[in-house]
């Protein structure tokens, strides 16, 4: 799924990535505090699809820098 149309969802499905609450993200985009709206907004489908693909992003990128570290100290797993 590409990035949300709507800027404000978007930052909203970032901000919940981050480990922020819904009520948190929901400010940090732009909107009035409310806690009901922003709760209602975090479960929608789109959101819920976006928050998902943007841990998998993040998940694979770990491990991509995981992989290239171990491989350059020249360590294997059992280091760790």
């Amino acid at each position: 799924m590409p990035i949300l149309r709507n800027p404000k969802h978007e930052r909203v499905a970032q901000e919940l990535v981050k480990g922020r609450s819904a009520a948190q993200a929901y400010v940090e985009a732009g909107y009035k505090a409310n806690r009901h709206n922003a709760s209602a907004l975090a479960r929608t489908q789109p959101i819920q699809t976006r928050v998902s693909e943007l841990f998998e992003k993040r998940e694979r990128a770990d491990a991509k820098a995981t992989e290239k570290a171990m491989s350059k100290l020249a360590l294997t797993k059992e280091w760790f």
